[in-house]
């Protein structure tokens, strides 16, 4: 039997796991849902709020557009690990 307050430290470590790899996994789906069925239909731009408040929170300006959409994925991927979420990306 377990003393109180000795913790479970390796259960609590397996589900934090889980649960980023679970919020990774619904990013990537609902990316690609948009990216490949939701923009074509409504034929919408894409979107670039997530390098837009990256670039003004810190100091990144990409000089060109790959250097800007890989700061677009970046903080819309970076973002999952946000428990608080800023609802920005």
């Amino acid at each position: 039997m377990k003393s109180r307050g000795s913790g479970n430290y390796a259960g609590v470590a397996t589900t934090t796991g889980r649960g980023l790899l679970a919020g990774v996994a619904g990013t990537v789906v609902m990316t690609a849902f948009q990216k490949l069925i939701d923009m074509p239909l409504t034929e919408r731009e894409d979107s670039y709020a997530p390098a837009d408040f990256a670039e003004r929170v810190l100091p990144i300006h990409p000089r060109t557009t790959r250097g800007r959409t890989g700061l677009n994925y970046a903080t819309h991927f970076g973002r999952v690990e946000d428990p608080g979420g800023s609802g920005v990306a």
